[in-house]
């Protein structure tokens, strides 16, 4: 069985070596934000926090949870 899909775009991710503020990091989780739930209430991070990679992170997670819960629907 092929690894969940957010532990997979983790270590993609990982593997191009962005920085914590890349940009890249920051479309992609919003790119998953709009896809999973457009309305939902994200968390935001104190300033300390907040990064792209953090906003990535929590991205990952929920959809993580997303695919398991459509999963367990079918």
């Amino acid at each position: 069985m092929y690894p969940a899909v957010a532990a997979r775009i983790d270590d993609a991710m990982t593997g191009f070596g962005l920085a914590d503020d890349s940009a890249a990091l920051e479309i992609l989780s919003d790119f998953i934000k709009a896809w999973i739930d457009p309305e939902g209430q994200w968390p935001v991070a104190p300033p300390s926090d907040a990064t792209a990679r953090s906003a990535m992170d929590e991205a990952c997670a929920r959809l993580y949870d997303h695919a398991r819960e459509a999963r367990q629907r079918c």
